[in-house]
């Protein structure tokens, strides 16, 4: 697949699941956990404007997820380096999020926030915790809200926890 057509069809996909979100009508979810082990991401890196890491530049992935029921989903979200920093000891790079979390059959969450990724950049640390805002869903989950906290893995993958509220 090309990298044009996948960074549309990640857009179409976070685009229309958004739509769905903000024009169905709002029920809430009694208070849960859902905990997904997600597979190491396929990751696309698009470098905007200043040559390397830097203001502006997207990172797009998608991954398998299975949930603690043994049902599965995709996870697919478009990053975007908001802000860099460099010290002596890493460089640090503040990026927003915006996140699918795909269970199928209509069923979708939508994630919005900010984290810090290091050294290149491409991946989260592993040793640190990373909290989003659920501002929505679709299907049983439409009306959704709540945080989800990725935890990444020495690996590669990234272990998620989804907390719904009422």
């Amino acid at each position: 697949m090309s990298e044009a057509v996948f960074v549309m069809k990640l857009i179409s996909r976070v685009a229309s699941a958004a739509f769905l979100t903000f024009a169905g009508p709002q029920v809430l979810l009694a208070d849960q956990h859902i905990m997904l082990d997600q597979e190491a991401p396929e990751v696309r890196n698009i470098d905007l404007g200043e040559p390397g890491h830097s203001h502006g530049d997207l990172m797009l992935f998608n991954a398998v997820f299975t949930a603690e029921d043994g049902s599965s989903g995709v996870i697919t979200g478009r990053v975007t380096t908001v802000d860099r920093q460099d010290n002596a000891e890493e460089q640090l790079f503040k990026r927003q999020s915006e996140i699918v979390l795909d269970f199928e059959n209509g069923d979708t969450l939508v994630v919005l926030g900010r984290s810090t990724y290091r050294i290149n950049g491409a991946a989260l640390d592993p040793h640190g915790k990373h909290v989003r805002a659920i501002i929505g869903g679709t299907g049983r989950f439409v009306g959704a809200r709540g945080q989800l906290t990725t935890t990444g893995k020495e690996n590669g993958e990234y272990i998620h926890d989804v907390h719904l509220l009422d």
